[in-house]
């Protein structure tokens, strides 16, 4: 006859200091999983600070070239205006004058643009 298979023993019940010692290692395996998941958080932290930091330095940085190219162009915009004004006034002279000359040669001979007189018909 065959003999019965084996019965594995069951396993001995834990003592209580070897339930506590077995709870302060799961306990200190989740400590270290806790202060590496903070860690790895701290770092994410860092990363998200540096990309913030960068995106407003970029930022200072677009700012500062809109302003020195607004400046730029306010003056550019000033010192054309002054040479439209001193071309006005130089215009205003030069009307002045072709009247004046014009009052000279009298009212019936105007000055062509190459300056010489057109003869009347």
């Amino acid at each position: 006859m065959a003999s019965p298979p084996a019965q594995p023993s069951p396993c001995p019940a834990q003592t209580p200091e070897e339930t506590i010692l077995q709870l302060a290692l799961e306990l200190r395996a989740a400590r270290t999983e806790a202060k590496n998941h903070a860690a790895a958080l701290a770092d994410a932290n860092n990363e998200i600070s540096m990309l913030h930091q960068a995106e407003r330095e970029e930022q200072e940085k677009q700012i500062s070239q809109v302003d020195v190219e607004r400046e730029f162009m306010e003056t550019m915009i000033r010192e054309l205006r002054e040479k439209v004004d001193k071309l006005k006034m130089e215009k205003g002279k030069l009307e002045a004058e072709n009247a004046g000359l014009k009052k000279k040669l009298g009212a019936t001979c105007d000055l062509e643009v190459d300056g010489s007189p057109e003869v009347p018909r």
